[in-house]
């Protein structure tokens, strides 16, 4: 009975666990549980399309000893004992990115709309696949994912406070490589050492883009193709626009709400 019942238990965290290039990507809280009440973890969670999967990969690379988990969720027990790395991106850039992915990979897509805490997952029923955006329906008219959700909850619900008081270091990706923001995570994380690779630009050529996602752009960015603007990530924009390059934060305030 105990041997089936620990099957049981291993069944379900593999169904929320995922084991990826020696870290962990958190999908929910249940996945969260059994890393609780242990102070050697460190979380890297974002927005969506900000970098964090090789933020994950290079601070995993010079710790030692600690525990990396990657995820989207925005919601932190009292029980979470590690600290955690917030990074995010300008929401327009994000959003183009997202669609272009999701309407070619379905699979990705289905996978992100269910790592992403804030999502619509009415929206991605009524559509049946992220393949089947539509000139109404697409993630430049419309923020499905969550993006806003993701931004209020880590940058305006958690407390700013002192190195030393905060278990969350927020950073904007577009300020990543500053030597200011690489010195506070290797400070924060307590790191001996810490780098990361060139920045490489990011988007997409040109003629990797179908027609079909060319006239979404068109449609719906109210700037230019320097400085988009598409009116469903209007307040995602405003929060995104008005952070400092990275602040230290306090969970404490969610601890007290729940």
């Amino acid at each position: 009975m105990i041997l089936k019942k620990t099957f049981l238990i291993f069944i379900v965290l593999f169904h929320v666990i995922v084991r990826a290039e020696g870290n962990y990507h958190i999908f929910n809280l249940e996945a969260l549980a059994p890393f609780l009440n242990n102070e050697n973890i460190i979380m890297i969670t974002s927005s969506g399309r900000s970098g964090s999967t090789m933020l994950s990969q290079h601070i995993m690379y010079y710790s030692a000893g600690d525990i990396i988990l990657k995820s989207h969720i925005s919601t932190i027990p009292p029980e979470f004992k590690g600290k955690i790395v917030f990074i995010f991106s300008n929401p327009d850039r994000a959003a183009e990115s997202i669609l272009h992915i999701t309407l070619n990979n379905e699979e990705f897509g289905k996978q992100h709309f269910f790592n992403m805490e804030g999502a619509d997952h009415n929206w991605l029923t009524m559509l049946g696949s992220t393949a089947n955006q539509t000139l109404y329906n697409n993630l430049l008219s419309y923020d499905a994912l969550g993006c806003f959700l993701q931004l209020y909850h880590w940058l305006y619900m958690n407390q700013p406070c002192e190195h030393s008081q905060a278990n969350v270091l927020a950073i904007k990706y577009e300020n990543l490589w500053d030597k200011e923001t690489v010195d506070n995570i290797k400070s924060f994380l307590n790191l001996p050492y810490f780098a990361l690779p060139e920045k490489v630009e990011r988007g997409y050529k040109e003629e990797a883009i179908s027609d079909e996602e060319m006239l979404f752009r068109k449609t719906y960015n109210n700037g230019t193709t320097k400085d988009l603007r598409y009116e469903a990530y209007d307040n995602a924009r405003e929060i995104w626009a008005n952070a400092p390059p990275f602040q230290y934060l306090s969970t404490e305030s969610q601890r007290r709400a729940q």
